[in-house]
């Protein structure tokens, strides 16, 4: 009896293994699709031109109403 319970309990533990891996893969796969479809994100200087709501400019830029980046 005891060796069917470590048994389930090693099951158990490699099932929350790959959930715990399921998931953490599908956030970077999310990342990477949204890296592919805006290939400058976050990458535009102060100064360059960016699409308004897309998040091309660099950290701590915002796009401005002349489609580029400034600071807010």
């Amino acid at each position: 009896m005891k060796k069917v319970l470590i048994g389930i309990g090693i099951l158990l533990l490699l099932g929350l293994g790959y959930v715990v891996y399921s998931l953490s893969r599908g956030s970077k796969d999310a990342e990477e699709a949204g890296k592919e479809n805006n290939p400058i994100f976050h990458s535009v200087p102060e100064g360059g031109t960016c699409r308004p709501g897309e998040g091309d400019c660099a950290v701590g830029l915002t796009c401005g109403d002349s489609d580029l980046c400034v600071k807010p």
